[in-house]
């Protein structure tokens, strides 16, 4: 036998024609994934349809206001002759005063006054989105961050706590040192209660039991104290009162933690020299001058300001005092008051044309309109000017720091003035107003379209020369936001649509649901799931359903890029175009928790996809179905939103989904859940009729071309593929059970014919015998 492989080639010309197949191969290949990748990344004119809703962008307002003429000086205020009135004596004098009230127990060292400024402190809210925004850009300047975190309610005034575990990373991850004082209210339902607080400290068992609560909230999250804001205390129950802050003072002694005692600012009835006696810091709420209960006027006017000051600083120590002004507004109108951020009063400026005026009286800014011609809206507000005087009026006083209610709601320009030596002048920085992330939605509905961009603001100011006040201040261009133009929202239409599929197990079973109640709908495909079932996505098209692009791998595109987000449309795109001849123009981001993003992380990734000619849809009715919960839970939250009497929070798009888990609760419900909006008088319709678009404008057919071509012979050569190493791997899997079986059955079988031929051996076979002697 010839020692040569038995397929070996003496003449070279297999192996000749093997590698020149497989060069050809592999340049083929790499032509057709280089075309593809170009067609991914190229960005075809993909032009949105023209949308009756498309309205024109809003812009920013950039014209002169006008101001009467006034000279400065003739401008005497109130607050300079106040100011003037002051002699250093008095001071003095007030100084020590104060400080024979001061309390000497030892603080560490991030709660103790500084020596070279005041401390800078901000009110942090958890229902305000924009708060966390807000905390994100401010939190290098602050000193001290008061959370609203807890709070006594109920019949019995239980302690409860809300603590954002998303703001407490944040802060742990980027200032691990800062002092976190959680403020402690009574406010119940929106209001203070004042009756229940008073029962609650005349009971020393419910006292201790609240000061237990506290100890171990605070323990438990290395907190470093609390700021107690109990509020509409009944005059009987200070002396109680006192002695609770006694208590929980010394309750906290052993830690090193601080009570502070947030405490009304106008208030001749509060005992403040007792409370200060017993605490680290009183703080001062000097704002709401006028209120939700009062008549139109200024916020926290400075004459006002002033003089309530320097009545508290008779009895207060400085060193313990904490100034907390505000940066916000009220909006008086038609018999209600709502309470409006900077950024709202800039829009509502905006919007309505008005005016700002800088009243000379309370050196407060406010401006009037009328809505539809009927509600008279007066608005007063704080910015950065307001805040500056406060500070450098309180600036004589040197008070430990300055607390700023509330994060998220303030003038921009508010951090170039907290934060500095005492006596500084006006900052420049207060000219040029800097934009924030807050969006100004206009319109109702879950389909979106972003239509400006922020600016920033410019204002200039005239300063006393005698006193350094600001004195006047104008608007010459108001900051703008972001605008969202919301459209959609159709009286008793409404729209299905489903997420992350298609799926081989819920894709079908709700399609037939579909098909039998001629119900349609609109699924937001993932193109990864395309790749892997196209079949699922042809029959969607075939049974007359919509398809929105949800990305090819679904990101959260608030954490990936411009350039990623493209490549996630487009490959997610051309996969759809190469499978079904149709383009796509609806686009619904993953992790889009409503129709509102509120964020420029959120808003970005949403510019580009309407950059590539997509048309944005959100939701508002969302019965979280991916947690699997009960077909009357998901029904209930259906209910409410579609049934909301607010149009800002009410839907008509329903989204749930086809894959990513266990959709065996969303397949249960959708008969129900079609019948009973029927029944209620509804109408299901595609998303497209609430955008007043056709389905051919939602999905237009594409003209044949090359590109279209290599993009289909591609994904289906890779769809093919991808099913046939499936199924290679599959069978791999079964011949190595079944191999493996075989060898076990028969080494089984051997082993029991080992058995058998011990226990009956052949016939003539030796014996051994044992002989016993």
């Amino acid at each position: 036998m010839p020692n040569k492989p038995i397929f070996f080639d003496e003449t070279g010309r297999r192996r000749q024609r093997l590698s020149i197949l497989g060069w050809t191969g592999a340049v083929l290949s790499t032509l057709l994934g280089i075309a593809v990748l170009v067609s991914i990344v190229a960005t075809r004119n993909a032009q949105s349809p023209d949308l009756p809703i498309h309205l024109k962008a809003v812009t920013a307002i950039e014209k002169k206001l006008e101001k009467k003429a006034v000279d400065p000086a003739l401008v005497k205020s109130a607050v300079q002759l106040a100011r003037e009135a002051r002699t250093r004596e008095k001071l003095i004098q007030h100084w020590k005063q104060a400080e024979a009230n001061r309390h000497s127990r030892p603080l560490s060292a991030a709660l103790k006054p500084r020596a070279d400024r005041p401390l800078t402190v901000g009110f942090y809210v958890n229902w305000d989105e924009m708060s966390f925004q807000s905390l994100k850009r401010a939190l290098p300047r602050l000193d001290w961050v008061i959370p609203s975190w807890s709070y006594v309610a109920g019949p019995q005034m239980k302690f409860r706590t809300t603590m954002d575990a998303k703001a407490m990373r944040l802060i742990r991850a980027k200032r691990p040192n800062l002092p976190i004082l959680p403020m402690l209210q009574n406010e119940m339902n929106g209001e203070w209660y004042g009756p229940g607080l008073a029962k609650l400290l005349a009971a020393p068992d419910r006292r201790a039991e609240l000061e237990d609560s506290i100890v171990a909230f605070l323990a438990a999250n290395k907190l470093q104290g609390v700021v107690i804001d109990f509020e509409e205390v009944p005059e009987a129950a200070h002396r109680n009162l006192g002695t609770f802050l006694s208590e929980l003072s010394a309750r906290f002694l052993p830690h090193g933690w601080i009570v502070v005692q947030a405490a009304p600012y106008d208030d001749d009835s509060w005992p403040y020299a007792d409370y200060a006696g017993r605490i680290d810091y009183t703080m001062l709420m000097a704002y709401d001058q006028h209120e939700d209960s009062t008549s139109p006027g200024s916020v926290a006017g400075q004459p006002w300001f002033e003089n309530t000051l320097d009545k508290r600083m008779r009895t207060l120590a400085p060193g313990r005092t904490i100034v907390a002004i505000g940066n916000y507004a009220y909006d008086w109108n038609g018999g209600d008051v709502d309470s409006l951020s900077f950024s709202e009063v800039s829009i509502a400026a905006r919007d309505s044309h008005a005016d700002i005026d800088f009243d000379y009286d309370t050196n407060n800014p406010h401006f009037s309109y009328i809505e539809n011609g009927k509600i008279r809206h007066d608005i007063w507000f704080l910015d950065g000017v307001t805040a500056f005087n406060q500070v450098h009026a309180a600036d004589v006083y040197q008070p430990a720091g300055y607390a700023l209610w509330r994060l998220g709601s303030e003038d921009p320009t508010v951090w170039t003035v907290l934060g500095r030596r005492y006596g500084k002048p006006a900052p420049d920085a207060l000219k040029h107003i800097p934009t924030d992330e807050e969006v100004d939605f206009e319109g109702y509905g879950e389909i979106l379209r972003v239509e400006d961009d922020p600016s920033p603001g410019v204002r200039s100011y005239t300063i006393d020369k005698d006193s350094g006040d600001i004195v006047d201040e104008t608007y010459s261009a108001l900051p703008t936001n972001y605008v969202i133009r919301r459209v959609g929202l159709v009286p008793h239409k409404v729209a299905l649509t489903f997420d992350d599929g298609p799926d081989p197990q819920y894709t079908p079973a709700i399609l037939d649901i579909l098909k039998e109640k001629k119900v349609p709908a609109a699924f937001f495909v993932i193109g990864a799931n395309v790749e892997a079932h196209p079949g699922l996505v042809q029959r969607e098209l075939a049974e007359g359903h919509e398809v929105g692009n949800h990305t090819f791998t679904h990101p959260n595109l608030a954490e990936t890029s411009s350039e990623a987000v493209r490549l996630e449309l487009n490959a997610t795109q051309r996969l759809f175009e190469a499978m079904t001849g149709r383009s796509m123009h609806l686009f619904r981001p993953p992790y889009l928790g409503d129709a509102e993003p509120a964020s420029a992380e959120e808003i970005e990734p949403v510019k580009v996809a309407q950059k590539l000619g997509y048309i944005i849809v959100g939701v508002h009715v969302d019965p979280l179905d991916w947690q699997v919960p009960t077909t009357d839970a998901m029904m209930k939250r259906i209910e409410a939103a579609i049934t909301n009497p607010n149009p800002e929070w009410r839907g008509n798009i329903i989204m749930m989904h086809d894959s990513g888990g266990d959709r065996s609760q969303t397949v249960k419900i959708l008969p129900e859940l079609i019948d009973r909006m029927r029944a209620k008088g509804y109408t299901f319709v595609p998303v497209s009729e609430l955008a007043n678009l056709s389905r051919d404008q939602a999905m237009p057919q594409i003209e044949p071309s090359f590109w279209l071509s290599v993009d289909r012979f591609v994904f289906v050569a890779i769809s093919q593929l991808g099913a046939i190493l499936y199924y290679c791997f599959l069978a791999a899997i079964i011949l190595g059970i079944g191999r493996l079986l075989f060898l076990a059955g028969l080494s089984f079988a051997n082993l029991k014919r080992a058995k058998a031929d011990e226990a009956d051996p052949p016939d003539g076979a030796h014996i051994p015998v044992s002989v016993i002697i």
